[in-house]
């Protein structure tokens, strides 16, 4: 099934409730949400694998925002990236300043 919304913040809704909730289910039958996009947002998103990654290791919050938009929230800050090359100087500039504190 396929449906379109009108409003972009219904569609937020949907995709927030369907993470909160885990396995969604309808006559018995499991349902999976996703967002449609197309193959080229798809390959900017999956540019930042490896350092979604790395944030993770590192305790790092993050968010993906549409289209391929990094944010990471670092003591209440936050900070948008749309390279993930940028985003690697980030974690390197970070674990260099940590290590120096210890």
């Amino acid at each position: 099934m396929i449906a379109r919304l009108h409003y972009y913040s219904d569609k937020e809704k949907i995709m927030s409730l369907s993470r909160t909730k885990g396995k969604l289910f309808f006559e018995g039958a499991q349902v999976h949400i996703f967002p449609d996009m197309s193959p080229e947002v798809g390959r900017q998103r999956a540019a930042f694998n490896q350092v979604k990654t790395k944030l993770r290791d590192a305790g790092i919050k993050y968010r993906m925002l549409f289209p391929a938009k990094l944010e990471i929230t670092v003591d209440d800050s936050r900070m948008t990236f749309i390279d993930p090359c940028a985003v690697e100087r980030f974690i390197n500039r970070n674990k260099s300043s940590s290590s120096e504190e210890h």
